[in-house]
C-alpha cells in the first residue's frame, strides 16, 4: 500500500492594497472613536453634575414660590369677592331708585312664625318673596298683613305660588307682587 500525503495548509493568496491599508486603518479608527465616546461621556456627566446643583436650586425656589402662592389663593379669594360685591353695591346705590323703603315695608310682612327667606326685584320692579311658615295659623297673619297692605297702596298685583307642605308641618311658598312707586324712592 502506498502512502498518500493530504495537504490541509491552503496556500496563502496575495491580498488587495485596499485590503491592507483597511487592516491597518480599521483598529486606529475604532480606537479613536472609542476615545472621543469616552471624551463626550465625561464631558457630559460633568456638565450634568454642574447643572443638577442648579437645577435643584430653582426647583426648590418654584416649590416655595408655589407654596407661597397657595397661602395667598384665599386672601385673593376674599378680595376678588369683596371687589365684586363693592361693585355690586355701587351699582345699586348709583341706580335711581332706593330700595330701602320697600325692604322695610317686605320686612313688616314678616311675624314670628313667618321667615322671609329670600326677595327678589326684576327690572321691571316686581317683586318675589320666598316665605317660610310654621304653621297655618302664621301662614294667615301673613295673608292678612299682605292684605292690609294691598288696601293701603303699597303692593298691587299680589299673587302667591308654589304653597308646598313641608315635613315639619310647615308652609313654603312664593309670593309675587308690584310695590307702589312711592317704595321705589
Amino acid at each position: 500500500m502506498a502512502k498518500h500525503s493530504v495537504n490541509l495548509v491552503i496556500k496563502k493568496e496575495n491580498e488587495l492594497p485596499v485590503v491592507k491599508k483597511l487592516r491597518l486603518l480599521l483598529p486606529i479608527f475604532s480606537a479613536v472613536s472609542l476615545f472621543i465616546f469616552v471624551i463626550l461621556f465625561l464631558s457630559s456627566i460633568i456638565y450634568i453634575n454642574k447643572n443638577n446643583s442648579e437645577y435643584n436650586s430653582l426647583r426648590l425656589q418654584i416649590d416655595n414660590l408655589e407654596k407661597r402662592i397657595s397661602a395667598n389663593k384665599n386672601a385673593e379669594g376674599i378680595y376678588i369677592l369683596t371687589v365684586s360685591r363693592v361693585k355690586t353695591i355701587d351699582q345699586l346705590s348709583n341706580g335711581n331708585k332706593k330700595f330701602i323703603s320697600l325692604l322695610s315695608e317686605i320686612l313688616k310682612l314678616q311675624s314670628s312664625g313667618v321667615l322671609i327667606s329670600q326677595t327678589n326685584i326684576d327690572k321691571k320692579n316686581s317683586v318675589t318673596v320666598s316665605v317660610t311658615a310654621s304653621s297655618a295659623a302664621s301662614l294667615d297673619e301673613f295673608a292678612t298683613k299682605l292684605l292690609n297692605a294691598d288696601a293701603a297702596k303699597l303692593f298691587s298685583d299680589i299673587k302667591t305660588s308654589g304653597i308646598v307642605r313641608d315635613k315639619n308641618a310647615g308652609y313654603l311658598l312664593s309670593v309675587s307682587f308690584k310695590p307702589s312707586t312711592s317704595l321705589l324712592e
